[in-house]
């Protein structure tokens, strides 16, 4: 058990330092953190799980105060969070929807507890605050990746957009802590069912029939409203109408991959050829847009032909 158990503080570390040694690529490497947390929770239990995460902590911890980069100590908590809320509650069977929803709500507690204790010390505006940090953590990481090998062309890119995304960034900021907190968990759970299989012979109860999986139609009705508000002139109302166009645009395009890996499945498709399709649809943007209006229509079209009582159709 306890080389099991370093094994996985091995590549738990080895995930999250990826964010600090690759550039760029090294970001997405990190979000895979939860992953072993979510395998050995399922597997060997809280106990072990909780071991694990003391480990990582001490580990990381230690390489982030010998770089000097302690902001990334937060990201860390709240991957190391998600990790173990996600082992929790697929260990209860509780249903992929719900265990979203409660990452989601876990990551923005954590999110506006930081804003709140630094915007404290800056004695600034929420937004103004959120900007500030915003930007400081651009400049600091693009410093890190210059040093690390990143173009000057690259540099040069990031450079000219940051005074332009940063106050779409802080005003945005709610629904981009959701929408990326749900594709992380999406992610790890979708690898910790082919793990979990792979380790146990048995795929999670949660983890069965996702392709089925259909958000309520009723949710039709919020992305129609919040449209119309994003065209209000009341500056408030606009902001929250973006914010929550953004979140049904994420929940959306769940749907939609619900609908392809269900026609993957029917048709039996290559998992060479799944792969690549669902590289080219998270990093080609008119692909991720195209699978969430194909999730928005299947709320008419019912492209699954699924029927209205079956009780494998989960719903949000």
């Amino acid at each position: 058990m306890t080389h099991e158990l370093f094994k996985g503080v091995f590549v738990t570390v080895a995930f999250f330092l990826g964010a600090i040694f690759v550039p760029v690529v090294g970001v997405l490497i990190s979000t895979l953190t939860p992953l072993p947390i979510i395998i050995y929770y399922y597997q060997y239990g809280r106990k072990v799980a909780l071991q694990l995460i003391a480990i990582t902590v001490l580990v990381v911890t230690t390489v982030v105060l010998a770089l000097r980069m302690p902001s990334l100590f937060i990201y860390l908590m709240q991957l190391l969070l998600l990790g173990f809320i996600c082992g929790e509650l697929l260990t209860n069977n509780f249903d992929i929807p719900k265990i979203i929803v409660a990452a989601c709500i876990a990551a923005l507690v954590l999110n506006a507890v930081t804003l709140y204790m630094f915007g404290r010390e800056e004695k600034g505006n929420f937004v103004e605050t959120l900007e500030k940090g915003i930007k400081e953590n651009f400049e600091q990481s693009m410093k890190q990746y210059k040093d690390r090998g990143i173009t000057e062309d690259q540099m040069k890119w990031l450079s000219e957009s940051l005074n332009t995304m940063v106050p779409w960034l802080a005003r945005l900021f709610p629904s981009i802590i959701i929408v990326a907190t749900a594709i992380i968990i999406w992610l790890n759970l979708i690898l910790a069912k082919q793990f979990l299989y792979a380790r146990l012979r048995q795929i999670p109860p949660p983890l069965q029939n996702l392709t089925r999986w259909k958000a309520p139609d009723g949710l039709v009705w919020i992305v129609i409203s919040a449209g119309f508000g994003a065209f209000l002139p009341a500056h408030n109302i606009k902001i929250l109408s973006y914010n929550v166009l953004l979140i049904m645009a994420a929940v959306y395009f769940f749907q939609g991959l619900a609908i392809l890996g269900f026609y993957f499945e029917t048709k039996k498709t290559p998992k060479s050829i799944r792969f690549l399709v669902y590289f080219f649809i998270f990093f080609q943007q008119i692909l991720t847009i195209a699978v969430s209006i194909i999730g928005f229509v299947d709320v008419w079209a019912n492209f699954r032909k699924l029927p209205e009582s079956d009780p494998r159709d989960k719903n949000l």
